[in-house]
């Protein structure tokens, strides 16, 4: 009976160690299995990734496509003008004497109103800086600030608008950017 005991203990340690031998043959495929598709899955991120960055850039562009019209960019020497929209329509904006005042520059934007009614409470947010040597602007270095203008845009003319720009002298004066116009009334004549 101890011999039957002993060959019976002698066969299941024997199965025992063959089912080991077999899990870990077994395991070592897993394994490979397992880092062959934690590669697939980390390329997967990384292409996620690049098409998340892709994606992040093409709604920026599209974003500032549909800005375009609500943006004038101007720099100083520049003869013509820029056109922003004002929510009543287009006006149009020129960036003129430009001159060192205190710790800044001191501007004149000349807004131009091509409609027959005149505009008052004029307001605009300003951003202005200087330029890299590709003439973009560094937007990191850049000032913004919102400004209400007392002057009426008189129906069909140009009206000068004197501009305070600290921080920036006019040497180093690049961009100014004018946006989110917006206009308190307007009048009809009568």
């Amino acid at each position: 009976m101890q011999s039957r005991l002993l060959q019976l203990i002698g066969a299941s340690t024997c199965i025992l160690l063959a089912a080991c031998q077999a899990q870990r043959q077994g395991s070592g495929d897993n394994r490979s299995q397992s880092a062959a598709k934690i590669r697939q899955l980390s390329d997967q991120v990384a292409q996620l990734q690049k098409d998340v960055t892709s994606m992040k850039g093409d709604i920026t562009m599209s974003q500032m496509r549909l800005d375009a019209n609500g943006v004038a960019y101007l720099t100083p020497g520049d003869n013509g003008f820029s056109i922003v929209n004002a929510g009543i329509g287009n006006l149009t904006v020129q960036l003129s004497d430009v001159v060192p005042y205190a710790n800044g520059s001191k501007v004149v934007l000349k807004f131009g109103n091509p409609y027959s009614a005149s505009i008052s409470g004029l307001k605009a947010t300003l951003d202005w800086g200087q330029t890299g040597p590709d003439g973009m602007p560094i937007n990191a270095a850049e000032t913004t600030k919102d400004f209400t203008f007392p002057q009426t845009l008189r129906a069909g003319m140009w009206t000068s608008v004197p501009v305070i720009l600290e921080g920036v002298p006019p040497s180093r004066l690049g961009f100014v950017r004018v946006r989110n116009v917006s206009q308190a009334e307007i009048f009809l004549m009568n």
